[in-house]
């Protein structure tokens, strides 16, 4: 038996119209997808700090692969560094470009040619 876990319940109704041969019907699609969005966990409270910690510490070791670090309550922003600081690129002029593609048509031209010997 497989666990499902936290996941989605995705129901779908379209109605499908009549034709020569059937009716007019309401087609219901079924879906279980697994929930990848959820962004909290629920950890036990205890009134006792110490008890609290043991629990956090339990549940990241049971659900956290990766390292995890305490931090300060640290109370800031993000942010996006592309957004915020974006260069936009400096593109070539169009005559340098064409100037370039002819270059490379002559050199495959002489290439062909020597080829062709």
């Amino acid at each position: 038996m497989r666990l499902l876990g936290c996941g989605k319940i995705v129901i779908k109704a379209s109605l499908k119209k009549a034709s020569k041969t059937k009716p007019a019907f309401i087609e219901i699609t079924v879906e279980l997808t697994p929930d990848y969005q959820k962004d909290y966990e629920i950890v036990p409270y205890s009134p006792n700090p110490e008890e609290n910690q043991k629990r956090m510490v339990d549940f990241m070791a049971k659900y956290i692969t990766k390292p995890f670090e305490y931090l300060d309550n640290v109370i800031g922003a993000e942010i996006n560094f592309n957004k915020v600081f974006y260069q936009p690129e400096q593109l070539r002029e169009v005559p340098e470009i064409v100037a370039d593609l002819e270059a490379l048509e002559i050199a495959l031209k002489n290439l062909e040619n020597e080829l062709a010997i």
